[in-house]
């Protein structure tokens, strides 16, 4: 049916005169245009938080990261950085994620169009402008969308994620075309090929395949029942799947960053199934981590409501558009074509169901799912396209007066979502100005002496370092080991290669597996060969050997492998090199180690005395002079979780220093440091917690400064 076959009364008004088989493209091109356009604006120019350092150190050297890891977004990322002329490998890669992102929104405008083809027997193909408009402005409410977008502007591979979709559902829709006629058996290997591919991605689209199986039984359900179909469909899985072997032959070029070594056939096992993470791909779907319908279920509404129901900002009253559409374009599509339409909303609530029974996700998760609800989001994208063309359709097929106001205010509505989209969500998402993951780890870096040694605890004060130095080339003298990674040999073995000066006497069955040791409290002796920088301790705390009292760390018996790793390493620096831990290192972590910890802004000192007095000339210094800190200032950026932790270790810093400062009768200072602090760190933009902001009162209150309040 063609939009315009009756509808000679619409005048130039919904005519167009480029080719009507073109129009799609042009509209594909138009929305894509519009997303990127606005991800350009507001991309990262460098490293974020979380996964973003870790997939750019990656797709540097194609390194290895950690399960299930993201091998086609790293060997992705490895051909744009070094295909693409640039000056900046973090802006070409998260620009590159954009691109992506952009192929998703045009492509839900693409896969409606066919969905129309497949129900009312012609695509759209008129030349009408509202159509086409209508079109490009539901598509933009999935990529302006806060799922979408917050991964535009940052490359992760999950980023990827969405795209695979967009392959799959139209792998899905080719077979629906064809099953009928000649079974679909190419295009049903093409779906499970990308299936099985899509494991090399993150896995998430395998939450599609119970969909598919439905999917399947209505579009041709004799397929079911022909051995051609599922050795056909086990064949593409398997080619799919096989593609994941290439990270073995990555792995055993001893990249920078190896997480897992799967170099080796069984490493490479344990690291297809998640072994490091509990391994059986992660399958715990009883107990329920957190109430199901309340926690559960209302994550993935959050989710589907910040991308198709945003009823917040000035343009509220449109927030309802693209539910309204989505639910719309379903119900015209089952209309249509019965089967169709079903086996669409059951491919739809399954997706759904799956990520929320798979992901289990527990109550106040220290990070957003929203990422792993992308396949859901795009298919009802898709819907949302498709009934608001549908509506468009309608009314410009009334013609006359009612006709031409009915398509100008749906035709409104439609482009008002993506600028209600940008209202809401253009500050919390905008990473053009934030630099707070880069300048977190250069600040800890440049706080080190020469040849230190630095223990980290988790993603984001390890991950952005390791970026610095192998990217960077910043303080490459430096050897920064993740303390958790301790636990395993394969991480022994590598940084003992990289740093021969730490090489420990583990023994070729040590490094297989770090052995959990029998222990009972003991006083370990350990030799003091070097100044260990204890230069600010008074003279008579010197020691040639100290004496660690080390109680077991697991189950009242045993020390576990980071520990004894640890206190291998301490056995063999002797302080002759510098020992750091990150300052967020928790008590429950060496905890053998705490007493010996001096504070020094974003790290601590490792000495070898207990309790050692602050040095006061360090500690200002680092945060006086070598610490840049930035951003913290402007009212319109706020902070995500990470970089609210950030500020609140400088705080400590600072009070820390503050108090010091008064200790010494230095008033005079301590109010300078006050200033100093609050302007740096304004508290009506960090935030900071209220029992923090009351120390830091008090003391500035001590020193005759002013206070500060949110």
């Amino acid at each position: 049916m063609r939009v315009l076959s009756s509808a000679g009364s619409t005048s130039s008004l919904s005519r167009d005169a480029t080719s009507p088989r073109r129009l799609p493209l042009v509209a594909a091109g138009l929305t894509f245009a519009a997303a990127f356009a606005v991800y350009y604006l507001t991309a990262y120019r460098t490293i974020a938080w979380w996964n973003n350092a870790e997939e750019a150190l990656a797709a540097h050297d194609l390194g290895v990261m950690s399960a299930p890891g993201g091998l086609i977004s790293t060997i992705l990322g490895w051909l744009v950085v070094h295909l693409v002329p640039a000056t900046a490998d973090i802006l070409t890669l998260n620009l590159f994620a954009g691109v992506l992102a952009g192929f998703v929104t045009a492509g839900v405008l693409l896969l409606a169009n066919r969905l129309q083809g497949l129900t009312a027997g012609e695509r759209w193909s008129g030349g009408s402008l509202f159509l086409w408009l209508g079109a490009v402005g539901a598509a933009l409410s999935l990529g302006f969308g806060e799922a979408l977008w917050f991964y535009a502007v940052q490359y992760t591979t999950y980023v990827v994620t969405p795209v695979f979709t967009v392959f799959i559902l139209f792998a899905m829709l080719k077979w629906w075309e064809s099953a009928r006629s000649t079974g679909g058996i190419r295009w049903l290997f093409v779906t499970m090929l990308l299936f099985g591919l899509d494991v090399s991605v993150h896995r998430t689209n395998a939450l599609l395949m119970p969909g598919l199986a439905v999917w399947i039984a209505l579009g041709n359900p004799r397929a079911l029942l022909q051995w051609k179909t599922w050795r056909i469909s086990a064949l593409g899985l398997f080619l799919g799947l096989s593609f994941h072997g290439v990270i073995m032959f990555m792995a055993a070029r001893e990249p920078f960053m190896n997480i897992g070594d799967p170099s080796t056939i069984g490493r490479f096992w344990d690291y297809f199934f998640l072994k490091m993470r509990g391994g059986g791909f992660l399958v715990n779907l009883y107990p329920r981590n957190a109430d199901f319908w309340n926690v559960q279920v209302a994550d993935w509404l959050a989710a589907f409501g910040q991308t198709f129901v945003s009823t917040d900002g000035p343009l509220s009253v449109v927030g309802v558009v693209p539910l309204a559409a989505g639910i719309l374009g379903l119900a015209v599509m089952t209309r249509r074509s019965p089967r169709l339409g079903i086996a669409a909303g059951i491919l739809f609530m399954m997706t759904v169901a799956a990520a929320i029974v798979y992901f289990n996700i527990p109550e106040n998760y220290f990070r957003s799912l929203h990422r792993h609800y992308l396949p859901s989001l795009v298919i009802f994208g898709v819907f949302v396209v498709f009934g608001a063309v549908t509506v468009l359709q309608r009314l410009l097929k009334l013609g006359g007066l009612i006709g031409r106001i009915g398509s100008v205010i749906a035709l409104l509505l439609l482009l008002a979502v993506p600028i209600n989209h940008g209202l809401n969500y253009y500050a919390d998402i905008d990473g053009s100005t934030r630099s707070f993951a880069r300048d977190y780890a250069a600040n800890m870096l440049a706080g080190l002496e020469p040849d230190a040694v630095l223990l980290t605890t988790g993603d984001n004060d390890t991950f952005p370092l390791w970026y610095l130095q192998a990217v960077e080339g910043v303080r490459t003298d430096v050897t920064v080991l993740n303390i958790p990674l301790l636990n395993t040999g394969w991480f022994v073995r590598q940084w003992q290669r990289r740093d021969p000066g730490l090489r420990l006497d583990f023994t070729d069955e040590e490094l297989t597996q770090i052995p959990v040791v029998p222990w009972h409290d003991t006083v370990v002796m350990v030799q003091v060969v070097g100044q260990a920088g204890s230069a600010a301790l008074d003279s008579a705390q010197a020691t040639d050997e100290i004496g660690i009292s080390i109680q077991p760390t697991a189950a009242d018996a045993y020390l576990l492998p980071q520990d004894y790793v640890v206190l291998r390493l301490v056995e063999k620096l002797r302080w002759e090199r510098p020992l750091y831990t990150v300052a967020s290192l928790g008590p429950d972590q060496l905890p053998w180690l705490q007493p010996f910890r001096r504070p020094e802004g974003l790290v601590t000192r490792v000495l070898p005395v207990q309790n050692p007095p602050i040095d006061v000339g360090v500690l200002e210094r680092n945060l006086t002079d070598v610490y840049i800190v930035r951003g913290f200032d402007h009212p319109s950026v706020p902070l995500e979780p990470p970089s609210a932790w950030y500020a609140q270790l400088l705080y400590n810093s600072f009070g820390t220093l503050i108090a010091a400062r008064i200790e010494e009768g230095d008033t005079g200072l301590a109010q300078d440091l006050c200033g100093r602090m609050y302007e740096l760190l304004p508290v009506e933009c960090t935030q900071p917690p209220e029992g923090l902001l009351a120390v830091l009162n008090t003391l500035c209150q001590r020193a005759g400064a002013s206070v500060a309040t949110q």
